[in-house]
């Protein structure tokens, strides 16, 4: 299954190239580019996709996995998925309830808020317990 973060060298620059403003990402991006950047075999249904905050949702999810490297009470993480029929997607870090970061760790957590949108903290009452870090990106997807 192709991974989301398997962002090929030219998706990347067209990434970049949709930054400008008198760009119509929809004109640059086939179909299938699209699919490579979602990691599925999906056909567009919204009407505009918004390439900065799916990147946004990519490096969320980057430094989620690098948390998990790094720390030992980082529990599991989740991606979630950028659906086509749903704006908005979420990062899931549980880590063990009584965890310390790290200046590092604490920068990465610090990292990821910086470029969601939303950010909670809870607290998850199975098994053991845990603390769930929930990171939401907005509007990755203009229903219009």
């Amino acid at each position: 299954m192709k991974d989301v973060f398997d962002f090929s060298k030219r998706i990347k620059e067209k990434i970049e190239k949709s930054k400008a403003d008198n760009i119509n990402e929809l004109e640059l991006f086939s179909e299938s580019d699209i699919d490579s950047i979602m990691g599925k075999k999906q056909s567009f249904c919204g009407k505009n996709i918004n390439f900065k905050k799916l990147t946004n949702h990519t490096n969320v999810g980057t430094m989620a996995r690098l948390m998990k490297e790094k720390c030992k009470y980082v529990i599991a993480y989740d991606l979630g998925t950028v659906e086509k029929n749903k704006p908005n997607a979420v990062v899931l870090v549980d880590v063990a309830k009584h965890t310390f970061f790290s200046d590092e760790l604490t920068s990465i957590i610090s990292g990821m808020c910086n470029l969601s949108d939303d950010f909670g903290l809870s607290y998850v009452d199975l098994d053991d317990g845990f603390i769930r870090l929930s990171f939401g990106i907005k509007g990755i997807w203009n229903m219009e």
